[in-house]
């Protein structure tokens, strides 16, 4: 099954957004009042821009901040994930901004993060310039193919995970599962190196788990049971049944297909079931549970009604 990447990065940033804000904008630790959380504006957004609408959906986070000032001030931080090539995109970046600085007349940075497999895709800024009126809007970019994999081993900060676990996915999506087996075992053992807090862990493990797939459900057994070896003496028990349930849910993906032609089990339902109740109540969309379940409207509709 083709994982869906904005979906995925929409989630993680959402799960890990403090992370992400200190890896992305390490400056942040100084100006940001992390204890008064953040606020996600995508309705927001959507109405600023609903002719994306249409077309093909990015990952537009728009995410209210706190600064640590006397006044109540806040940041509006606004982020794209784009995995292809797209000539119109710093345009799109340009109408954002000021779209935004009309609606809220606040503070913006802006972040674009590319995870297509081109190195020279990189745009950067917009620039107009008519008869001597000249206006460049330039915003901070990341490219992941372009980042080392020892460099992002060394942080200790969870979304440097996230970004080698996708750079790792860019360099070996086509590798054969024996190879990926090795790749994802390095990464749990790493993940446990770094002594993070166990719903961490959690959140980065099912990361792992949707985003380096097997071809084969053997391998996904292999999987289990070398994590498995390695978990108990780490991690409490709550965590490790939970990791290794993310590990078969994977397993339940892979088959979903063939499952839907022949009929699906009654096992396999109640985890469907169990699957999309947890994804509304994570915010997602009917059309986001679609794509992830690849499965019909209408299947959808019976799931729901058994609820």
């Amino acid at each position: 099954m083709i994982i869906n990447q904005d979906i995925l990065w929409k989630g993680i940033i959402e799960d890990l957004c403090s992370d992400f804000l200190l890896f992305f904008f390490p400056q942040a630790k100084d100006h940001i009042d992390f204890e008064r959380g953040f606020q996600f504006l995508d309705k927001e957004l959507a109405q600023l821009f609903p002719e994306s609408e249409s077309n093909q959906r990015f990952v537009d986070k728009l995410i209210k901040v706190y600064s640590k000032g006397g006044e109540e001030e806040w940041i509006l931080v606004h982020v794209e994930v784009q995995g292809y090539r797209d000539a119109n995109f710093s345009q799109r970046m340009f109408i954002y901004y000021y779209r935004i600085i009309e609606r809220y007349q606040k503070p913006i940075t802006a972040l674009a993060i590319f995870t297509d497999e081109d190195p020279s895709y990189l745009p950067s800024h917009y620039t107009t310039d008519f008869l001597g009126t000249r206006h460049v809007y330039e915003y901070n970019v990341y490219k992941v193919i372009h980042q080392e994999e020892e460099k992002l081993s060394k942080i200790n900060n969870p979304f440097a995970d996230v970004v080698l676990m996708s750079l790792n996915w860019l360099k070996n999506k086509k590798s054969a599962d024996n190879k990926i087996l090795s790749i994802k075992m390095d990464l749990v053992r790493l993940l446990i190196r770094k002594g993070y807090p166990d719903q961490k862990i959690r959140t980065l493990m099912e990361f792992l788990s949707a985003i380096l797939r097997f071809e084969s459900s053997e391998y996904i057994h292999t999987f289990e049971d070398q994590v498995q070896e390695i978990l108990p003496n780490t991690i409490n028990m709550g965590l490790k049944e939970t990791v290794l349930h993310e590990i078969k849910k994977q397993g339940l993906a892979e088959g979903m297909e063939k499952g839907m032609e022949k009929g699906m089990e009654k096992g396999r339902e109640a985890e469907l079931i169990i699957a999309i109740n947890n994804m509304i109540k994570k915010g997602f969309s009917d059309i986001d549970i679609l794509e992830i379940l690849e499965i019909s409207p209408d299947k959808l509709k019976s799931l729901r009604n058994k609820t």
